[in-house]
């Protein structure tokens, strides 16, 4: 009985041992280089000995991963680990959407789907997106693999506009490269790719991945130039110029210039704003001064000058008031020509001689009857119309010429009057004090009478003239008593007088004034430069010939004074802060001469500057004046 429940027993435990497969699950991401680790558990109802499979299935191909021959007895689970390197070797091109098929005996078993992926994630970093030309653009940034692992390997960096190409270590998935940028660039937009990969054991790539950005080169301005239609202009006509802007790679550009064109006297014709590209046109007069004019153009800290020449033009045109002819110079040198003036049948010649601008005045004789009125001066034959006129012959008189003949007297006094007083005023004069100390009691008979403000208090000039002047401001930093030093001072003071200047002298400092009062010259801004530049000239080569230095600034500015001429005494008050000014310019510059804006804008065809402290530190004179022979003298020993 018991024997028999015992087989009952075994037969209905025998259908619980069932075969049994399990594969464990592999991960959801591979790249090349990582490895598959695997667990096969096999259960049989019976022994059974047979090869256990791992089959590898990617996108349709099939790869065998794993083969071994397995003994299993029955009811016994028996698990199998195995481990494969997912690499070129391994999986030849098998890559994307993978599942692994495990088999044992009749049973078989798929895992999950998953990836393998040989991609790497790049990213570019870049600190700017434009840069400019010549300097050093950082290009930094990060590999990682798809599977999130940093990547170790290369990375390889082409700028293929440029030329430029680069590669360099990615260390724990970072890279950096540092590439010039050529000074010559062109401006414009230039790609960079960027590609990452790692190698296997057999120096094959394995991960890769590649990324693109792109950086702008800025366009630099590098030169300016003027295009002239002509280098030679007719007064009268037009002249045609263009500024033309060049970039970094030579390349013309677009850029807003600020144009100057000046006179062969340094004045200013035009000032304006001129975009670079377009045609510009000068319209010039009949009388503007011949010679050789110039156009600047200057953006940002760029400047370039053309010169062109203004050819000479003798003309004049005749007019009829009345009975009176007006010849009047309209061109731009002396007007010297015999004219015929033709009243009627009957003519005569004049020679005429006129400066720029000037005019005579002739008045037509005849006996009473209306006539026709012709000039001929050999180039222009002008009719002028008829005109009544009355007298007793025909005749051409200069009016100034018929006033001075109809009293010759008067002129003759008036010529002995003006003579004798210059002459008193010379012997008045001439024996005074060129200086007066500021810091000194005023002599009862000054040559000059430096008068400055105070504050609540104004200076007094009983009847003053308004006047321009150009102030020159000498800074010592020791004021020498003896030696050789206050020998060359002496001179300074010498060729300030020779110069028609008048000065002011105050501990450590002088003051030079020129005006129309003492030069007779409207404009002494030029020559006030000049003087500048030779009173430096002089202490510059007691420097070199002496171990007792002469410390100094010369500092040059254009102002107003109120000046009054009385007594043989000439006193002035400046107006507004230009001894301040020039003072200011003379302590910013060591051993030479600054000039002001003002000074500049009206030299700058004659005087070659470069940017100072607080103005423009003059380098030298284009001079045909007295000076330039002692100033070209000095530059000559020196060097």
């Amino acid at each position: 009985m018991k024997k028999g429940l015992f087989f009952v027993l075994i037969v209905l435990l025998l259908p619980a041992v069932s075969a049994e497969l399990f594969l464990t699950q592999p991960s959801g991401l591979y790249n090349l280089g990582d490895e598959l680790n695997m667990t096969i558990s096999i259960t049989r109802p019976a022994q059974t000995n047979d090869f256990a499979t791992v089959a590898l299935t990617c996108n349709g191909s099939e790869l065998e991963l794993y083969k071994s021959p397995v003994s299993v007895k029955a009811g016994e689970q028996k698990q199998l680990s195995f481990t494969s390197a997912l690499d070129n070797f391994v999986l030849g091109g098998l890559r994307g959407d993978c599942v692994l098929q495990a088999a044992y005996a009749d049973e078989s078993v798929e895992s999950r789907r998953f990836e393998i992926s040989d991609e790497v994630i790049v990213t570019i970093t870049l600190p700017a997106s434009i840069v400019d030309p010549g300097s050093i653009l950082q290009i930094s940034g990060n590999a990682v693999k798809k599977n999130g692992q940093p990547l170790t390997g290369s990375v390889e960096m082409g700028i293929a506009q440029l030329g430029s190409s680069a590669l360099t270590a990615v260390q724990n998935g970072a890279f950096v490269f540092n590439v010039s940028i050529p000074a010559q660039a062109r401006s414009g937009l230039y790609p960079i790719k960027v590609s990452a990969y790692d190698t296997d054991f057999s120096s094959q790539t394995a991960n890769h991945g590649s990324a693109e950005t792109t950086v702008r080169i800025r366009q630099v301005l590098t030169r300016l130039d003027i295009a002239l239609s002509s280098l030679s202009l007719f007064p009268g006509n037009n002249l045609s110029y263009t500024v033309l802007a060049y970039d970094q790679a030579d390349d013309e550009m677009a850029a807003d210039t600020h144009v100057q064109i000046f006179t062969p006297l340094g004045a200013v014709r035009t000032d304006k704003l001129a975009q670079t590209g377009a045609t510009q046109t000068l319209s010039s007069n009949s009388n503007d001064t011949s010679g050789s004019w110039s156009i600047s153009a200057q953006a940002d800290s760029l400047q370039t000058a053309k010169s062109f020449l203004v050819e000479e033009h003798m003309n004049a045109t005749f007019v009829l008031e009345n009975d009176v002819l007006v010849i009047r110079n309209t061109g731009n040198v002396q007007y010297t020509k015999p004219v015929h003036i033709s009243i009627g049948e009957n003519g005569q010649i004049k020679d005429v001689s006129l400066d720029v601008g000037m005019e005579k005045r002739y008045r037509l004789d005849a006996p009473d009857g209306e006539y026709a009125i012709e000039v001929d001066d050999g180039n222009l034959t002008s009719e002028l119309g008829s005109v009544f006129l009355s007298g007793n012959a025909v005749s051409v008189r200069d009016t100034d010429e018929n006033f001075i003949s109809t009293m010759p007297w008067f002129w003759v006094i008036i010529i002995l009057v003006v003579g004798c007083i210059g002459f008193f005023y010379y012997l008045k004069t001439a024996k005074r004090d060129y200086w007066s100390e500021a810091s000194a009691p005023a002599p009862t008979s000054p040559r000059i009478a430096v008068l400055k403000p105070h504050a609540g208090k104004e200076t007094k000039i009983n009847q003053g003239e308004k006047q321009k002047a150009t102030f020159v401001a000498l800074k010592l930093k020791h004021e020498p008593a003896s030696g050789p030093a206050h020998e060359t001072i002496k001179k300074v003071i010498a060729e300030a007088k020779a110069a028609q200047a008048h000065g002011s002298k105050t501990p450590g400092s002088m003051m030079f004034v020129l005006t129309s009062a003492t030069t007779k010259r409207q404009e002494n801004t030029l020559e006030g430069v000049q003087l500048a530049q030779t009173l430096s000239a002089l202490l510059s080569e007691h420097n070199q010939k002496y171990s007792q230095k002469i410390e100094y600034g010369i500092g040059v500015h254009d102002g107003e004074l109120i000046a009054e001429l009385t007594k043989g005494s000439f006193a002035y008050h400046a107006l507004g802060n230009a001894v301040i000014a020039a003072k200011k310019l003379a302590a910013s510059v060591e051993n030479g001469v600054s000039i002001s804006d003002p000074v500049h804008s009206i030299t700058r065809a004659r005087v070659k500057v470069e940017r100072g402290r607080e103005g423009w530190n003059v380098k030298s004179i284009n001079d045909n004046s007295k000076y330039s022979d002692f100033i070209d003298s000095f530059m000559h020993r020196n060097g």
